[in-house]
């Protein structure tokens, strides 16, 4: 459980499990401590708009470090304090909050959107015990609320263990300028620091992959269900890989009327075919409907000013697109993707394979 040693247990380790009692009280989840960290961390900002405007400012005189880390997720802190650890000077780059996806908008969340699934069916079945039928209802926006202190406190205690670590932490967006160079469009004041390196790792994680369909603008991806304050009445989960059928059993379960729109045969198409036509039935089995060989052709507004986060969309779907459901919300499963943004000038762009 994240309740005791926290992140600081291992400088490698992703500590992505979730006791129990991980949002109560008492686990420091509505503590001062707490909301100091949440203070402290930055809502982050998209890498693009800060480099737009980063080289005006940039200053001449490049701080020296040994090894600088472009990446604040698992592998960049990891890396970071182990070479700090083995007495180097390090800084690591990050311009979100520090944890990357698994804290933040992985594991981490997911698991408390579990585990509060697991209550309401608790809940929904104690009357069989002879215990008194409690109400079920989620008040979406207090769960987020819990849940976003409790991700705040993790980014918190990775923020003092690279301090603890002796590595320096520049809240910025990082970009390899040429051999051993970094830039730093830093978030506050909106300077532009230049970093020296003996050595750098670029290490940026993924981002969802939005598929390029008509009204993309319409959908959210699995970052954009971590943002949700309210529980939609109906969604429309376009993928059927593990992200997507976790989502739509989540959603599923808090009450939420879901169809999982999948473009093959089945979900979880890379997984062995009897786990998946298993969770195939049981997903049909608890209400999810599932419809398969349905590939995305597009999103439309159904409602004047819909937004990807209100409004009522239609979802075309189909070998002709010929086929539609209306939702609530539109959300995009549909894999991950390298985060290469404005990783690197020109003049210092590696060999990329197709794929990234």
């Amino acid at each position: 459980s994240l309740r005791g040693a926290g992140p600081q247990a291992h400088p490698g380790t992703c500590q992505c499990s979730l006791g129990p009692a991980g949002l109560l009280p008492e686990a420091s989840m509505f503590s001062a401590t707490a909301a100091a960290a949440r203070r402290a961390v930055t809502s982050g900002s998209t890498a693009p708009a800060a480099f737009a405007a980063r080289r005006a400012g940039m200053s001449s005189a490049a701080a020296e470090y040994d090894y600088v880390v472009i990446g604040g997720g698992s592998g960049g802190i990891a890396s970071a304090r182990r070479a700090a650890g083995h007495g180097a000077k390090v800084a690591l780059v990050e311009g979100n909050k520090l944890g990357g996806t698994c804290v933040n908008v992985g594991c981490v969340p997911k698991k408390v959107m579990v585990h509060a699934t697991e209550l309401r069916e608790h809940l929904r079945l104690a009357k069989y015990y002879g215990l008194p039928e409690a109400k079920s209802d989620v008040d979406m926006a207090a769960l987020k609320a819990a849940r976003d202190s409790y991700v705040a406190r993790l980014n918190g205690i990775y923020g003092r263990n690279l301090g603890n670590s002796q590595v320096d932490h520049l809240q910025g967006w990082g970009r390899l300028e040429g051999p051993g160079s970094v830039s730093v469009a830093m978030e506050e004041g909106g300077e532009t620091r230049l970093l020296s390196a003996k050595h750098v790792l670029l290490a940026p994680g993924g981002k969802p992959f939005v598929p390029p369909v008509p009204g993309s603008e319409l959908a959210i991806t699995s970052d954009g269900f971590f943002q949700l304050d309210k529980l939609p009445g109906k969604v429309v989960v376009v993928g059927g890989g593990y992200i997507g059928v976790e989502l739509a059993g989540v959603l599923n379960a808090l009450g939420t009327d879901v169809t999982l729109l999948l473009r093959g045969q089945r979900p979880l198409p890379s997984f062995d075919e009897t786990i998946a036509s298993a969770l195939q039935f049981a997903m049909s089995d608890s209400g999810v409907a599932v419809r398969c060989n349905s590939p995305l052709a597009g999103i439309e507004a159904v409602e004047a000013g819909a937004t990807a986060m209100q409004g009522r969309k239609r979802v075309l779907f189909g070998e002709q697109g010929d086929q539609s459901e209306e939702a609530d919300i539109v959300l995009f499963a549909t894999g991950r993707v390298p985060r290469l943004d404005n990783l690197w000038a020109d003049s210092a762009a590696p060999a990329m394979l197709e794929s990234g």
